[in-house]
């Protein structure tokens, strides 16, 4: 079974993206909480991840 990486909205709890673990490179989930941060008006500080 894969597992993925969840970002969430800290404020919401809505889930905003996901990816799996698997070929993930270094930085790529900081980069991913920028993007997201950026697409959805909000902080990258406001972002939390859950590993499923």
């Amino acid at each position: 079974m894969k597992k993925w990486i969840v970002f969430y909205n800290k404020h919401t709890n809505n889930e905003l993206a996901r990816m799996t673990i698997e070929g993930t490179f270094p930085d790529e989930i900081q980069a991913t909480k920028d993007l997201l941060a950026s697409d959805e008006g909000i902080k990258t500080s406001d972002i939390y991840i859950l590993i499923k």
